[in-house]
């Protein structure tokens, strides 16, 4: 009596595997797009440059992965090194390779220098 009705729900119950084997089958056979990382380091070297200069930093390009903030001055230590600390933070991805704060001879500055080396990205 419902020898036909449980091979209706069958069938059914089969096709749906059928084509989620086959949805699974190409999604597996065509692998995503590997992201452009040149791409993300400029959008990365642009933002933390573009927050340096609105904090009040000088910056400067060294090469196509070095950054160069600086600030000259020295009057309020406690407020340069916040707005530095704001900058290192601010830029994702971005390593900070030398901090100099202060009158040192090896920072050739008098005020705040930070240099940033871009690394492959940790986010993307």
């Amino acid at each position: 009596m419902f020898k036909k009705e449980k091979t209706i729900l069958s069938s059914i119950i089969a096709g749906f595997a059928v084509c989620a084997y086959l949805a699974a089958w190409t999604m597996y056979s065509s692998p995503r797009e590997e992201p452009d990382f040149e791409a993300k380091k400029v959008a990365d070297m642009r933002e933390c440059e573009s927050f340096g200069k609105h904090k009040g930093f000088s910056t400067r390009r060294v090469g196509d992965s070095v950054l160069e903030m600086t600030v000259d001055g020295f009057d309020d230590p406690k407020f340069t090194f916040a707005m530095s600390e704001a900058i290192i933070l601010a830029c994702d991805n971005i390593d900070v390779k030398n901090y100099c704060m202060g009158i040192a001879t090896e920072c050739g500055i008098d005020g705040t220098k930070i240099v940033f080396s871009y690394e492959k990205p940790k986010v993307f």
